[in-house]
């Protein structure tokens, strides 16, 4: 879950974590670590490690639950500097996807089924 989300939706994120669901660092704010999907410029290693430590300081004061080792690139966005800079904060697990639904990205829902379909 991002964190932005996660502070939108408080109550929500402790039933989720007091019911056992694994949650996932999905990052603060769902920019993305390189900018390849949304043609934006890369996000600086400070400013990854901080949309990982907010996200996660947010969630752990919420709930006690540890988001670590888990993370979700935005956009499945990744490089050889994502993978490092993540591992350096704790976040050896990368979660990705079998199909890429194009949701964050406005994709209605039939678009999303001929996507994954």
């Amino acid at each position: 879950m991002t964190g932005m989300y996660a502070a939108e939706n408080p109550d929500l994120v402790r039933r989720m974590v007091d019911e056992g669901h694994m949650v996932f660092n999905h990052t603060w704010s769902h920019q993305s670590f390189t900018g390849a999907n949304p043609g934006t410029a890369p996000l600086t290693r400070a400013e990854r490690l901080e949309e990982l430590r907010t996200t996660e300081t947010l969630v752990r004061d919420l709930t006690g639950y540890d988001l670590r080792p888990y993370f979700r690139p935005p956009y499945g966005d990744y490089d050889a500097s994502v993978l490092t800079d993540v591992a350096t904060a704790g976040y050896g697990v990368l979660l990705l996807w079998s199909c890429d639904s194009r949701d964050s990205l406005g994709a209605t829902a039939d678009e999303i089924v001929a996507n994954c379909g």
